[in-house]
């Protein structure tokens, strides 16, 4: 069964140019050691260095045919055969201008190439690769025949990590991977909850009979008719929170920023990410009427800049974050939580996978509490692990009844 499409790029100078996937497009990795292919075997050495044989995760894929030969006009045209790299964004000038942030340079201005508005990106040691703003259609974000659809992994791969989505019971966020999707029930308000879909919530309803979006762009466009949630905060996390000193907090994949909101209401002093800017322009305006200070982040959670061990509360509420054989999403939450801090997350018990996998997505591909549990040995205590049941008196979240309620408080020393 073929599992992935693998790309090769020869270069000039190999440590350079996997240093800027690495750490321009900030694609995940993994590292066969300095010698190559003897290295090679399960997840790899857990290697960083550059100088050795890193193998990144592009992203979503997809194959377009090409002719050697073809007339532009009058004139006759052609080329060698050939395979071709090229990576495909939501927004070419929010992209080129996230990439300058991170160092990288452009060889050409952007032109509109017909199939999309293109440029060339300068890629150390290697040739250029082509980066383009896709005009025609994309089948990168159709399912498999499984029913699986790609994650997107980085701003050269159709957005940001998804991840890098991630959204929320009362907020929305994206990344895939990067990747934060949240299971639960999207397109509907339901009571006082609503669900994110990380870097946007995956549920086990279609939105509105349409398949899940998937790229940051369709979860900017999902979001940007008309408000999705009811605007008040995750009973859970209320209930948490209550008698504790306010401090610092990072609402994963935020959403519509119901939770960021409160937080900063009650005191915190809060950081907000989606990949939606249609959702956090709406949490921007609610954090507005409600005179509070919130900083709003476009970004996923891999592909976010964010301080490691800032945060005395890590909020993750039904997250859709990716599983990965490095458990990267596991890694990132907990690197986030300052000495003494706490991480909450909230899932949704008892999913139905069936019924998932009827809708596009499947449950078992996605983060859920057991995995943090495993990733925080030593250094870490659960303060909290238990079912609970909830209440939705309407809409969509009132197949859900019960929540599984997770709090890891990080020791001081560690």
């Amino acid at each position: 069964m073929l599992t992935a499409l693998h790309a090769l790029i020869h270069s000039d100078d190999p440590a350079a140019t996997r240093a800027f996937l690495r750490d321009v497009l900030r694609w995940p990795f993994v590292s066969e050691g300095a010698e190559g292919d003897t290295g090679v075997g399960g997840a790899g050495t857990g290697g960083t260095d550059a100088a050795e044989w890193l193998i990144l995760r592009s992203g979503p894929s997809e194959v377009a045919v090409h002719p050697t030969t073809w007339q532009a006009g009058d004139e006759p045209r052609s080329v060698p055969r050939q395979h071709t790299v090229a990576l495909i964004c939501d927004d070419l000038a929010t992209t080129m201008d996230e990439l300058r942030g991170r160092g990288a340079e452009f060889s050409t201005a952007p032109r509109d190439a017909g199939y999309g508005v293109a440029v060339m990106l300068k890629v150390p040691g290697a040739d250029d690769l082509l980066l383009y703003q896709a005009a025609h259609a994309v089948a990168y974000s159709l399912p498999d025949d499984a029913g699986h659809q790609q994650r997107s992994a980085g701003p050269g791969s159709g957005g940001r990590e998804h991840g890098d989505q991630q959204s929320g019971e009362q907020g929305q966020g994206h990344q895939s991977g990067e990747q934060g999707h949240r299971h639960g029930e999207q397109g509907h308000r339901h009571g006082e909850h609503e669900h994110r879909h990380g870097e946007h919530e995956h549920g086990e309803h279609q939105h509105g009979g349409r398949r899940m979006p998937v790229t940051d762009d369709e979860w900017h466009q999902h979001y940007a008719p008309e408000a999705i949630w009811s605007g008040n905060p995750n009973g859970a996390l209320v209930a948490e929170l209550a008698g504790l000193t306010p401090g610092r907090a990072v609402d994963v994949g935020c959403g519509e920023g119901a939770d960021a909101v409160w937080l900063a209401g009650q005191g915190w002093q809060v950081t907000a990410f989606d990949v939606a800017e249609s959702a956090l322009e709406r949490g921007r305006a609610a954090a507005e009427s409600a005179g509070v200070e919130v900083e709003w982040v476009r970004a996923g959670l891999l592909s976010s800049e964010l301080q490691a061990g800032a945060f005395d509360l890590v909020s993750a509420c039904y997250p859709a974050l990716q599983r990965t054989p490095e458990r990267l999403a596991e890694q990132a939450l907990l690197r986030l939580v300052a000495p003494g801090g706490r991480l909450l997350m909230l899932a949704h018990a008892d999913v139905d996978r069936t019924t998932a996998l009827e809708h596009g997505f499947d449950p078992d591909d996605y983060l859920d509490p057991g995995d943090l549990l495993t990733a925080a040995s030593d250094g870490w205590s659960v303060e909290r692990h238990e079912r609970r049941p909830r209440r939705i008196d309407g809409g969509a979240g009132a197949g859900h009844h019960t929540d599984i309620v997770l709090v890891l408080r990080r020791e001081q020393s560690a």
